[in-house]
């Protein structure tokens, strides 16, 4: 019973908010949004899509951009985006009647509420997080602000409790899925509106001034004069997910065989270790971790042919690294798209069946390999040298369709 009476106090008191909206005296402003990161602060994925958001609506004229820190996103108060001019503010939120009673507060001095749902609108990572999220919005759309999630991916089992909040939100919050994939589950489960986006990160451009990654640039200037094939490497241990993450050595020899093959075919070749994600940077099997194993594990011949990119950066720095790269081998998706957004063609190691969909916007087939299959001894080289052999070809056919990809990531905003 005290649960449903504070719900329906909660309900009320966020459309009691919602009624100051209609005042006539209510000041008109430039606009102002709210903004739900998709997980705590350290993927350079979920980076990318709130500094593209966010300079998007500082060059519409926006005169307050916010954000929402809260249990699984409680370090985004660091988050120091790359633009200026905007107020950039940080609310602590955890799931509690108090806090939910705060939510409503703050998002009705906002005209948007925009959830970057990203991959974690499913329930996969977790259930009670992603119902979490709905609620947000939910609440926020009772208050008259102009409520969406934005650009998000749904894989094939989303949890069930998931699918039923998903059906009771409101008609008037807009969902936009990030692929035809995910468009289609969710027509099928939701019967209702959904429109076809791409992903946000799309419109993050590279950065002007790389900072941090100047001497890597440098030293990619260097190869390109002496005319050897720049190959980006980026492992993840979340792609194989047949493998104990605790197993890292096995996963650096998966790596370690195939670029010990790629260089036994091309010995003009050079590779950048990319780590893209500073999160659990202490564990081994973290991006950073990873690409610290490999290098050390290569024989010296291949070493002294690597870098490894220096850590942290921003999602606009590593993009300035990407466009000058031949090809990339990638298990992050939002480092696969920094590299197709700059038309560098990439080879991807799949999980949680988000670069199927992606891959249906950029038009090209074969850029894709299962986990299962890439940790079986020769067939991650097998998959990525014909990659490298095509690179002219796929960097062409990429730069055709990139511009209607960008069109689509800014359907996010319609």
């Amino acid at each position: 019973m005290k649960q449903f009476i504070l719900s329906s106090i909660l309900k009320l008191y966020a459309n009691l908010l919602g009624l100051k909206r209609i005042f006539p005296w209510r000041k008109k402003t430039g606009g102002s949004v709210l903004l739900l990161p998709p997980a705590r602060f350290g993927s350079l994925g979920d980076e990318a899509m709130m500094t593209a958001v966010i300079e998007y609506f500082k060059a519409k004229g926006a005169d307050r951009v916010g954000f929402i820190s809260y249990s699984l996103a409680r370090n985004w108060e660091n988050f120091n985006p790359t633009v200026t001019g905007i107020n950039i503010s940080c609310h602590s939120l955890s799931d509690s009647w108090k806090e939910n009673f705060h939510l409503v507060t703050v998002a009705s001095r906002y005209d948007k509420f925009y959830c970057l749902g990203a991959d974690v609108m499913d329930g996969f990572y977790s259930e009670t997080s992603s119902l979490r999220r709905l609620k947000y919005v939910s609440l926020a759309g009772k208050t008259g602000a102009e409520a969406a999630i934005l650009g998000f991916s749904f894989n094939e089992k989303p949890a069930p409790k998931v699918i039923e909040a998903f059906r009771n939100l409101s008609s008037e919050i807009k969902l936009y899925s990030r692929d035809p994939v995910s468009h289609k589950r969710l027509i099928d489960y939701l019967q209702r509106s959904v429109g076809l986006v791409a992903d946000l990160a799309f419109l993050l451009p590279p950065a002007e001034n790389p900072g941090a990654l100047s001497d890597i640039l440098e030293w990619v200037k260097v190869q390109q004069e002496n005319e050897r094939i720049l190959i980006g490497i980026n492992a993840n241990s979340q792609s194989f997910s047949n493998i104990d993450k605790e197993s890292v050595d096995e996963i650096v020899k998966i790596y370690v065989d195939t670029l010990v093959e790629i260089y036994s075919k091309y010995h003009k070749c050079s590779f950048v270790l990319i780590p893209h994600d500073f999160r659990n940077i202490s564990q081994q099997s973290s991006d950073i971790g990873l690409a610290k194993a490999i290098m050390k594990a290569l024989p010296k011949e291949i070493q002294s042919e690597c870098m490894q990119v220096p850590t942290p950066f921003s999602p606009g720095e590593i993009k300035s690294v990407c466009k000058h790269l031949d090809v990339v081998l990638t298990g992050r998706m939002h480092l696969c798209i920094a590299c197709l957004s700059q038309g560098t063609p990439v080879g991807c190691i799949t999980y949680q069946g988000k670069f199927q969909g992606l891959f249906e916007h950029i038009q090209l087939d074969g850029m894709l390999i299962a986990p299962e299959k890439a940790s079986q001894p020769g067939h991650l080289s097998n998959f990525f040298i014909p990659l490298i052999q095509e690179r002219e070809y796929n960097r062409q056919q990429i730069q055709k369709v990139i511009p209607k990809v960008k069109q689509l990531a800014l359907a996010n905003f319609r």
